[in-house]
């Protein structure tokens, strides 16, 4: 094999190899835009879970502040007829 016949087939071999290289550099970009956009996805029902929390927290704070002061409410009631039967 001549030295020119080596450069065409070491030439050759390169720009296949560049070739395969593009094709995955693209293969790689649209698996990772698919990440990016699932990240995104799930980055979106986290932040709507913890909203979610935070109304819960929200509502169930309010519910026991309401019972406790019906609880008092009651307690003082009760008192104040004790007293008055007494």
């Amino acid at each position: 094999m001549s030295e020119e016949e080596l450069r065409g087939l070491i030439e050759a071999s390169t720009a296949a190899i560049r070739g395969e290289i593009t094709d995955f550099r693209r293969h790689f970009d649209v698996v990772a835009e698919r990440f990016d956009t699932k990240f995104d996805l799930l980055a979106q029902g986290i932040l709507n879970l913890d909203e979610k929390m935070d109304r819960n927290h929200a509502s169930i704070g309010e519910e026991m502040r309401q019972g406790f002061a019906d609880t008092h409410d009651l307690i003082k009631f009760a008192y104040n007829l004790a007293r008055q039967k007494g």
